[in-house]
């Protein structure tokens, strides 16, 4: 009867412990950093979701799970991605009653599978001041296998950052080539003391499988600015350029006069510092200027930099003066104010109805030009035309009374109807034509158109075609 009894009592004592049994299977003892390592733990008649996991979180990045059951088994299924290399110590899990045994894994620095991966943490300048621009720059140096995907830098307090390009260099590490991976961000701080940056796990892929490697840390201390320092004195160098400018422009046309500055300037001190330096030059206040921050994602080297638009209306023609503008800023090296300038410019401000007006004479000009032309073309040639003919008749003339109808008919410089008589062809004649030796050629004909005299009418044929050749 008591030996009965006893066996019942180690039957059920048999049956409790299988149906609070728990176990653990890892799918590789050793791994290499970077690749997953299936974690599994089994449990009969036990709640694995009350299972505590803080104590992976030592050695490892705890990544997505699944869980599934069948009957009183229940299985969940872990991917842990290492933290560092070497001996790892799975410790033992209780749940309830029941204790899993402890396992032991290797984590190796690369394999033939995953290459070895290293990262690096640096901020440019080494010592920053609050309210001083500067870069952080993660690199990430691989076999050029991998596909990265850019971590997101958490906001931390006392830290303004704003993510900027990356790059893809070929570099060599140790004497061993690698792919140099460099993620960029615009930071500064904002508050005085020890600061420290800390990235998520880096991701990356190969052959579709997803990778994580253990980002580097960085911790810094910023250090405060002087009392006295005004908020709208940036800190740090202050770059400023503008766009080139037209050398005229019409008048009572806005004008953009596009100013970049590069800086730990902000766009309401910006603004302020325009508008303080534009009150005195009215015709560059006519409008309020606007301040943009830009956003160079694929320009590593840029820094925080703002593109100011001044909108100018010329309101009187003549030489407009753009004044010269001054930015200071505040020398971490040094401690002293600095002072960023742009040169003064003039604009030669001109009227457009002048120009219309230019524009319109022109193109009269250009039109009148080819009649006047014609006009002029057509009265030289008939002058040409009747000095002919008039020649023509005094050469081929028989006797004086056609001489001088022939010498009547040439109209000299006026081109006109044939004179009635000598005499009105006389007083014809331009005055710079009427010389002594043609005068005396005119009564010579007249006399032998009378009949006085009828000899030497060859010479004087010749005389009268010299002086017509000349009119």
């Amino acid at each position: 009867m008591r030996a009965g009894a006893l066996l019942l009592i180690l039957l059920g004592w048999a049956l409790c412990v299988r149906a609070a049994s728990l176990s653990v299977q890892v799918g590789h003892a050793v791994s290499p950093l970077g690749a997953p390592i299936n974690l599994t733990f089994s449990a009969q008649e036990l709640p694995l979701e009350q299972l505590d996991l803080q104590p992976l979180a030592r050695d490892f990045d705890l990544g997505p799970s699944t869980s599934s059951q069948s009957g009183d088994q229940q299985t969940l299924s872990l991917n842990l991605y290492p933290l560092h290399t070497g001996r790892i110590v799975l410790p033992a899990f209780r749940l309830g009653t029941a204790v899993s045994r402890p396992l032991i894994l290797h984590i190796t620095a690369g394999s033939d599978l995953v290459p070895d991966v290293t990262s690096h943490l640096s901020i440019e300048p080494a010592q920053l001041m609050v309210r001083q621009p500067g870069r952080l720059m993660l690199d990430i140096c691989d076999d050029g296998s991998l596909l990265w995907k850019r971590p997101v830098l958490p906001t931390g307090d006392g830290l303004y950052q704003r993510p900027m390009g990356e790059t893809q260099t070929q570099v060599m590490r140790n004497g061993v080539p690698c792919t140099l991976h460099r993620y960029v961000w615009d930071i500064m701080p904002t508050r005085a003391g020890p600061l420290s940056v800390r990235l998520p796990m880096l991701a990356a892929s190969k052959f579709g499988t997803a990778l994580r490697f253990p980002p580097p840390t960085l911790q810094f201390n910023a250090q405060a600015v002087p009392d006295w320092l005004p908020l709208v004195v940036p800190v740090g160098r202050l770059r400023i350029t503008a766009e080139p400018l037209p050398a005229r422009w019409p008048l009572r046309r806005p004008l953009a006069w596009t100013l970049t500055v590069q800086g730990g300037l902000g766009a309401d001190e910006l603004r302020h510092l325009l508008m303080m330096q534009l009150a005195a030059h009215p015709q560059l206040t006519a409008y309020p200027p606007v301040v943009k921050q830009l956003a160079r994602a694929n320009d590593p080297a840029a820094g925080f930099a703002l593109r100011a638009v001044i909108y100018l209306r010329p309101g009187r023609d003549g030489v407009l003066h753009l004044p010269r503008l001054v930015f200071p800023w505040f020398d971490p090296a040094t401690g002293e104010l600095q002072a960023a300038t742009l040169t003064d410019a003039d604009i030669a401000v001109f009227n457009p109805l002048y120009r219309q007006l230019e524009r319109a004479a022109a193109l009269l000009g250009a039109a009148v030009a080819p009649i006047l032309a014609g006009w002029w073309l057509r009265r030289y040639a008939r002058r040409v035309l009747a000095r002919r003919r008039c020649r023509q008749a005094i050469r081929t003339a028989p006797d004086a009374v056609a001489l001088s109808r022939a010498l009547r008919a040439c109209a000299g410089a006026s081109c006109v109807s044939p004179a009635l008589t000598l005499g009105r062809w006389w007083e014809r004649l331009p005055r710079k034509a009427k010389t002594p030796d043609l005068a005396g050629r005119v009564r010579l004909l007249e006399v032998a158109c009378y009949g006085r005299g009828d000899a030497g009418l060859e010479e004087l044929r010749q005389g009268l075609l010299r002086d017509v050749g000349r009119l």
